[in-house]
């Protein structure tokens, strides 16, 4: 497995924002202001329509040391940063950044207040092997839906595995997690072997992830 391209690295780090301002004492504004500035975010708030962290107040299209950042986004109960490097260099700069605002900006940071944190990962890679052609009898569904459509539409197509999911249980547990997914690039053609993933994991832990799966599949 080679990955071609990282698509999403995003750290989720759940606490309570007004925390960062306890008293109220510094100016949102000003703060704004100045996160965009050693960012160089392209994109950052400035009316007070846009100042709404239940909304979410957002900054686009900034660098943090030569590492592009994608977006930061400031919630109410939250901050979420996302960048197209690894999950643990998100992070990196989240605390980093947070903690410069409070060396310059006069912000309450702690690093146990980033205690909770969640993940969004998602590449595109390359395998030298049909990874979704994992089972028989996913091999002989294909055959068959080939032989049937050929016969209802007097043309041959090729039919193969194009995703798999693996999600937990909603029913008894109702937080909202992206599922772990494998699917085919919607413009490549199947023998090109080229897939997108995803899943609520660090980056690192979802190439561990893809490749024994990987291998396992090599395995049958």
């Amino acid at each position: 497995m080679r990955v071609t391209a990282i698509k999403l690295a995003r750290v989720i780090a759940l606490f309570d924002s007004d925390e960062l301002i306890p008293y109220g004492g510094v100016s949102t504004t000003k703060v704004a202001a100045e996160i965009a500035k050693k960012f160089e975010f392209q994109k950052f708030p400035h009316a007070g329509e846009e100042f709404d962290n239940k909304k979410g107040i957002e900054f686009l299209d900034g660098i943090w040391e030569s590492t592009p950042v994608t977006k930061l986004t400031i919630y109410n109960d939250g901050i979420i940063i996302d960048t197209r490097h690894s999950t643990s260099r998100s992070l990196q700069i989240l605390t980093e950044s947070l903690h410069w605002a409070k060396m310059e900006l006069g912000l309450h940071f702690e690093d146990d207040m980033l205690r909770r944190t969640r993940y969004l990962s998602s590449f595109s890679f390359f395998s030298e092997v049909p990874i979704l052609k994992h089972s028989q009898a996913i091999n002989n569904a294909s055959m068959t839906m080939a032989e049937l459509m050929e016969e209802i539409t007097g043309q041959s197509r090729e039919y193969e595995g194009t995703e798999i999911d693996l999600d937990f249980d909603h029913s008894s547990n109702r937080d909202a997690l992206a599922p772990f997914t494998i699917q085919r690039l919607g413009v490549e053609p199947f023998k090109s072997n080229r897939y997108y993933t995803q899943a609520p994991v660090p980056t690192e832990a979802l190439i561990a992830l893809v490749e024994q799966f990987e291998a396992d599949v090599l395995a049958f």
